[in-house]
């Protein structure tokens, strides 16, 4: 409920998807992105600065190369997940009766709840906003598209296109000579870590024993304790009996 209205009182623009510009094409409006990229490097994090920088390299150069290879390799206009959402949303088309208005607009009613919904060819817009969101007609455009005997790929943003991905990934990493091949320059080379000192002023585990909370006594804490494992166990036994009567 908290939550409720803490989201009420801010616009929808900042975390609901359908408030959001659809400026950006892409549906995906979560953080996976860095949460891939933490993985990728995981394996690095352990390395001294020099050679966790030139083996996160190694691993981009790496990546970039598969990904525009492996759209190099087929012949598609479009991009391969983009058109299995294209897909998708064709066959639910089927759901949708569209009524033209004679211009460029349609209303269309669906079998499945009989909510009406306005499709804008021209304007490439529906009022459900997923096809201004993504790029990609939605099922109620589908519909229209169809009506008119029209490909809805023809209606697809050319964000999606396969010339614009590979426009991404021609931007490669450049390949790096070894350390041995590296220029000698007289700065001096990074140090290591200062060596963290003790205080001599806080209390050390070594040499003291634990005691109890529960029982006060010594050799082991609250969560250890036997007294209060004997505790838990006679009530789960008492809440059983309760439960079979």
């Amino acid at each position: 409920m908290n939550a409720f209205k803490w989201l009420a009182e801010k616009p929808k623009s900042q975390w609901s998807r359908c408030g959001f510009r659809d400026i950006c094409k892409s549906d995906v409006f979560v953080n996976n992105n860095c949460e891939i990229f933490n993985n990728a490097i995981n394996p690095f994090r352990g390395m001294g600065i020099i050679t966790m920088f030139k083996s996160i390299h190694t691993a981009c150069m790496q990546r970039i190369e598969k990904r525009k290879s492996k759209m190099e390799a087929r012949n598609t206009v479009f991009c391969t997940k983009a058109l299995k959402k294209l897909d998708k949303a064709m066959r639910l088309a089927t759901k949708a009766r569209p009524v033209w208005n004679g211009g460029d607009k349609f209303q269309v009613t669906m079998s499945a709840g009989g909510h009406e919904i306005v499709v804008d060819l021209k304007k490439r817009e529906c009022a459900c906003r997923k096809w201004q969101l993504t790029g990609i007609p939605c099922f109620h455009a589908c519909a229209c598209i169809f009506f008119k005997k029209e490909n809805p790929i023809n209606y697809m943003h050319d964000c999606y296109k396969r010339e614009h991905y590979l426009n991404v990934y021609n931007n490669i990493l450049e390949p790096i000579n070894g350390e041995e091949f590296w220029d000698q320059v007289d700065e001096l080379g990074p140090l290591s870590p200062l060596a963290r000192e003790s205080d001599p002023t806080m209390l050390k585990r070594k040499g003291t024993s634990l005691r109890c909370g529960i029982c006060q006594e010594y050799g082991h804490n609250s969560r250890t304790c036997k007294k209060k494992q004997k505790e838990i166990s006679a009530a789960t036994m008492r809440r059983e009996k309760l439960q079979e009567q």
